[in-house]
């Protein structure tokens, strides 16, 4: 309910704003992962361009979320650059 409201606002406010999330849950503690075989080694996250763009599923390695980022809040095409 608190990501509904925080994107109502940022529509109603800042409609071109750029909201990321990153739910990071990689294994910090591989041992204890191990152990209740926590075998996922991916992080979910998702980029919301405000009204700009179409959603679309791209799979980035974590190094490159921050430039997708950058790219999405400058108006550049990193869908295409993170598929490179």
């Amino acid at each position: 309910e608190m990501l509904r409201v925080l994107m109502a606002g940022l529509m109603a406010n800042h409609p071109d704003a750029v909201l990321a999330l990153y739910g990071d849950h990689l294994p910090s503690l591989p041992r204890a992962f191990e152990h209740f075989g926590f075998t996922d080694l991916h992080s979910d996250y998702v980029i919301w361009p405000g009204t700009d763009g179409a959603p679309r599923r791209v799979d980035l390695p974590v190094h490159r979320l921050g430039q997708a980022v950058v790219e999405i809040a400058t108006g550049g095409d990193w869908a295409q650059q993170a598929a490179q």
